[in-house]
């Protein structure tokens, strides 16, 4: 192709969209759509019907180009490429400047031509976006090659990608969310967000909506208003197994195993955690080698510290990218407390996986936290961060119920 002039080169099937629009603003949406099309004998009324619903302008077809989004307008320009069914797309930074709804609307147009068969070859800085996309990346520095390669599933290999340039990785994030049981709300405007790879506690007294938080996070209790994101996907009213297939896993309060399956059954279970087959036994059985010593023995008859391993254990054999961790410590003597404490700490160094959890324990808290948001009344109060966490003072301000003033 080395030699053929761009117009020879969109002949043989390559489009391009650069990333600031390039459309007819004093065109309508549609007579933008058959601008490219006079160079084509497709049949141009089907083509035009179907890529306007492929786009999502069906609405707007007569409609000034000038009067829409600046996300509208990216995918106007796509679907003009579209329009002459091209092999290959070269996409220059498609969602700058965009919205995070806008983000995934284009992250969605993509996915669905690409399902049909199209090529593509994108510029891009927003790496949520890329990773949502891509199968395989080419990371530039200095215009060299500095990395190649797929991405999916591989953890270490973002996470040093990410660490050399600085990408923001913000792995859940959580917008105004309401939630409460039978009318009665629980939790108020909740917003906050948890980057990839952090470990983030949520603490508070009893009763002040730490477990109804992380039950709508996970699609256990569905929200009466609010967002919640999940690695670039919004979960607000998902079920909880498709939260596990999006590779969450959740450790409940009171730990909620099967006390009549044994050990092994009840691991058996975690496996749905993830959308693949990959599995983490041999490294649970690391961390919590009682478990691999008792593996046919009913877990109603261990103790409450060993069944706490086990709930942890059984959520981490999935392999989860983020686990949500309901008051670790609750039932639990302090001996095993501190060893569950170390091993969530070295899951998340191990593997990369980022940790929510709910806990009134000043010590867990201090041992695992990276950074902490303080609930009270249902409502975030204080984001407790840096060298901060070890000060007990004000941790207990949050912690402590004070019986006279």
């Amino acid at each position: 192709m080395t030699t053929l002039e761009p117009h020879e080169r969109m002949d043989a099937g390559i489009s391009v969209k650069f990333q600031s629009p390039h459309i007819y603003e004093s065109l309508t949406v549609e007579q933008n759509l058959r601008v490219p099309l006079q160079r084509t004998n497709r049949e141009i009324e089907t083509v035009l019907t179907d890529t306007l619903d492929r786009i999502s302008l069906e609405t707007q077809a007569d409609a000034s180009a000038s009067d829409l989004s600046h996300g509208e307008k990216q995918r106007l320009e796509i679907g003009m490429a579209v329009t002459l069914d091209p092999k290959l797309m070269l996409l220059d930074e498609p969602v700058a400047g965009m919205s995070i709804d806008e983000t995934a609307d284009i992250a969605e147009l993509i996915r669905s031509l690409h399902d049909d068969g199209m090529t593509f070859l994108v510029v891009e800085h927003d790496m949520e976006f890329v990773r949502k996309i891509s199968e395989q990346v080419t990371v530039l520095n200095q215009g060299s090659i500095l990395r190649q390669g797929p991405i999916g599933g591989h953890r270490e290999w973002w996470r040093s990608s990410s660490n050399i340039f600085g990408w923001e990785r913000m792995s859940l994030e959580v917008t105004n969310l309401n939630a409460g049981y039978d009318g009665t709300p629980v939790i108020r405007d909740i917003s906050f967000g948890v980057d990839t790879g952090e470990i983030v506690g949520i603490v508070g007294r009893n009763g002040v909506g730490k477990t109804t938080l992380l039950k709508t996070i996970m699609g256990l209790l569905t929200p009466e208003s609010g967002r919640v994101m999940y690695d670039g996907e919004d979960m607000t009213e998902k079920s909880a197994d498709t939260h596990a297939k999006q590779s969450i896993g959740y450790v409940p309060q009171g730990r909620d195993v099967f006390p009549d399956l044994s050990v092994k059954e009840n691991l058996l279970i975690g496996e749905s955690i993830g959308g693949d087959d990959k599995t983490r036994y041999e490294q649970v059985y690391d961390y919590f080698p009682i478990l691999a010593e008792r593996k046919g023995q009913s877990a109603g008859t261990m103790s409450g510290g060993q069944q706490q391993m086990l709930a942890i254990a059984r959520a981490l054999v999935g392999s989860p990218d983020l686990l949500l961790v309901d008051e670790p410590s609750e039932g639990v003597q302090p001996s095993i407390v501190q060893s569950i404490t170390e091993d969530l700490r070295q899951i998340n160094e191990e593997f990369d996986t980022t940790i929510l959890f709910v806990e009134q324990n000043l010590s867990v808290i201090q041992g695992l936290a990276d950074r902490c948001y303080a609930i009270d009344h249902g409502t975030i109060v204080d984001e407790i961060t840096g060298e901060a966490v070890s000060e007990r003072d004000q941790l207990e301000e949050y912690l402590v119920v004070w019986l006279f003033n």
